[in-house]
């Protein structure tokens, strides 16, 4: 129940997150849409591999039992 609730807080922290640096970019080239969305597209997609590469690294130094303690101090 408690992660539930703690869990969807993050989702929603990280939706707002998103919504802004959307806004951030598409403000920074308004003459080019579209470069402005492929770049927001880009760096969340770089987010995703380098969040993935460091949890690896994490499961195979450490084992899995510091994965989720490493991830918070991530955030």
């Amino acid at each position: 129940m408690y992660f539930s609730i703690i869990y969807d807080f993050v989702v929603i922290l990280a939706e707002m997150a998103n919504n802004i640096s959307q806004s951030w970019i598409t403000s920074a080239a308004p003459e080019a849409p579209d470069f402005a969305n492929e770049l927001f597209l880009t760096s969340g997609q770089l987010g995703v591999t380098i969040g993935i590469t460091v949890s690896g690294i994490v499961i195979t130094s450490l084992g899995i039992n510091y994965l989720v303690f490493v991830g918070i101090l991530a955030s």
